[in-house]
């Protein structure tokens, strides 16, 4: 279950992550579009006017030609029927035109709060710092509209929250998630052998040192022939099919150094992981520039929830150290992005995302029959999957919430030699019964050695006496 910390942390991390591109396109139009900057300026004069209204004493309200109650619900529905838009542009007009509603409706005395906390809490909705924002309600609106604002808000997080695991997992999963210390538990009974579920990943890459070969980057399946090569030189795909969601949209560049400059950073980049055998990096990068890809384009209709959404629920590791080769791939991996970097991934995010990551991926060993690949392990954190070589690491939305244990009663499979994991159950399992995996290799190690490996890695307390339980089936 996660902690209070884990809860407040990953909060405002959701913030910051899932704003903070709309706030670096924000500022570039204000600087760089002429008309952008004049439709922000008559914007901003109409709100003065407005404020400036408060002590305009020619404005009246004409409560003869409604009653207040009336007029209150017909203003209720007219802002909820206005949808709130994904759109980039559209965001800062509706912003705008909430902050708007929400002053003038305030003015108008205490039976007006609450549609124009409703108006408020529409526009914080779509602001690009949603804490700045809060700590400027506090400050400019009448207090009782304040407290309806955070009411509405908690009650928009909790709501969230409820529907969250009525969506996840899927029925067909035969799996759901305990709200209380979110364990996966079954929901019918499995025999011993069967698969309980099928699950594609959020995130997978190849081992990058097997990048570029006869494996596959995107579902990491081996294949014969040359494959499909990427934009990237740097990696290879089985099929077009597999090549065209990693294809990631591409800003043009206005100067032919600076994409001379990014090329030369991706192939140093590549050159680094290779040496460091690390998958992670990769992993930060791509889910990066899928964040701005879903920012600058809108989310798709069917999609309520973000990866962040996902991987905000995940536990992590907490106050990794950065090594000297972790500031090499944050730098080249900034430099890749281009302008605004140190703003979309400074320091604090790329190691909060690293720590969620490194928590909760599995290993990807590669098919049984490959029998001419060798490569020197890595000592990079993946939860263990049996199976020699590792070619590639995975992060899996529901399988992240397994948690580990000494005597398994679920393993993960890779049966179909590609990145789609399997779950399948080492005995029987009655409806209810909690699932839980290995999350280390504990073959030829003493149950001492196990906890203290668990504890420095997990930070999980594990008692001995159940270690003995599973060594010596006691």
């Amino acid at each position: 279950m996660p902690t209070t910390k884990q809860v407040v942390v990953g909060t405002l991390s959701a913030l910051a992550v899932g704003s903070i591109c709309y706030a670096v396109y924000f500022d570039y139009k204000r600087r760089n579009d002429p008309q952008f900057r004049k439709k922000l300026k008559k914007q901003r004069k109409m709100a003065k006017k407005i404020r400036n209204a408060k002590n305009d004493n020619k404005k009246s309200v004409d409560d003869a030609s409604l009653k207040i109650e009336s007029q209150i619900e017909a203003i209720k529905k007219v802002i909820n029927d206005e949808p709130i838009p994904t759109e980039m542009e559209a965001k800062e007009t509706f912003f705008m035109q909430q902050l708007q509603k929400g002053e003038m409706l305030s003015y108008q005395g205490e039976p007006y709060y609450e549609v124009s906390a409703l108006c408020y809490y529409r526009a914080f909705k779509v602001y690009p710092n949603p804490t700045e924002l809060i700590v400027l309600f506090q400050r400019s609106t009448p207090e009782p509209v304040y407290k309806k604002i955070i009411e509405m808000i908690s009650a928009d997080v909790k709501k969230k929250q409820e529907e969250y695991f009525n969506l996840y997992p899927n029925k067909d999963m035969n799996v759901k998630i305990d709200k209380k210390d979110y364990d996966i538990v079954v929901t019918r009974d499995i025999a011993a052998g069967e698969i309980i579920y099928k699950e594609k990943p959020m995130m997978a890459t190849l081992d990058p040192r097997v990048e570029n070969t006869n494996y596959c980057s995107h579902c990491l399946k081996r294949f014969d022939g040359e494959g499909v090569k990427g934009k990237d030189k740097n990696i290879v795909f089985c099929s077009k099919e597999c090549k065209k969601p990693e294809e990631a949209k591409e800003e043009v560049k206005e100067k032919e150094e600076e994409k001379k400059t990014e090329l030369e950073d991706v192939d140093k980049f590549w050159k680094l992981l290779k040496e460091t055998k690390r998958t992670c990096p990769i992993m930060i990068a791509r889910f990066v520039a899928k964040m701005i890809d879903r920012e600058l384009n809108g989310k798709p209709q069917s999609e309520e929830y973000s990866d962040w959404d996902h991987l905000e629920r995940f536990k992590f590791l907490d106050e990794l150290e950065s090594s000297e080769d972790d500031e090499k791939e944050l730098a080249l991996i900034q430099s890749i992005i281009g302008k605004h970097s140190n703003e979309i991934l400074p320091k604090e995010y790329y190691n909060m995302l690293k720590g969620r990551f490194l928590y909760n991926i599995y290993a990807i060993p590669a098919p049984k029959e490959e029998t001419s690949l060798t490569l020197e392990k890595s000592n990079e954190i993946k939860r263990y999957v049996a199976g020699e070589p590792i070619i590639g690491a995975g992060l899996y939305h529901i399988s992240s919430f397994i948690h580990n244990s000494f005597h398994p009663n679920v393993e993960v499979k890779f049966l179909d030699n590609s990145n789609e994991l399997s779950l399948v159950a080492l005995k029987d399992l009655k409806e209810g019964d909690v699932l839980t995996v290995k999350y280390i290799d504990d073959t030829g190690k003493t149950p001492e050695e196990c906890r203290e490996l668990l504890k420095n890695i997990y930070n999980l307390e594990v008692r001995i006496i159940n270690i003995y339980i599973y060594k010596f089936n006691i």
